[in-house]
């Protein structure tokens, strides 16, 4: 790709909730003698709006589907991949039940490393994350080691 080729860049993050990373958008567009178009991406984890309760998710995950949408109104091409399944299905409890499965896993996997972080040094207060603020941390622990046996 040419490096001498002007480029014009248009960006802005929106944060769609409390405990949610920011979305940051991008489009950058290479001008030459003919115009390449304009190319973006974005990524967003909503997983930890769960945090706040099911509502908080909803609105917040929600909030960048109707963004999506309405770039797609205007004219983007938009390739989303949504793990939770609600860009497909915009229902409600598929967003949920799929959160409530990942931070499942999550609060396994951080509760086995905790553990193995206290037998390996004797402290585990190092360990931290965006799950163990969640209120229901350790049923979620407990939920996904029950499932493994």
């Amino acid at each position: 790709m040419p490096t001498d080729l002007p480029t014009s860049v248009v960006g802005f993050a929106v944060a769609p909730a409390a405990h949610s990373e920011p979305a940051t958008f991008a489009l950058t567009r290479l001008h030459g003698s003919t115009i390449i178009g304009w190319r973006g991406h974005c990524c967003c984890k909503t997983q930890y709006a769960s945090v706040l309760g099911d509502e908080n998710l909803i609105r917040c995950h929600g909030s960048l589907v109707l963004l999506l949408d309405i770039a797609r109104m205007l004219g983007f091409e938009i390739d989303v991949r949504d793990q939770t399944g609600y860009w497909e299905s915009r229902d409600p409890r598929t967003l949920i039940d799929a959160v409530a499965k990942m931070n499942r896993i999550v609060a396994r996997l951080a509760g086995v490393f905790t553990d193995a972080m206290r037998d390996a040094t004797g402290d585990s207060t190092q360990v931290g994350g965006a799950i163990f603020d969640h209120p229901d941390f350790e049923r979620l622990e407990t939920d996904a080691r029950a499932s493994d046996d």
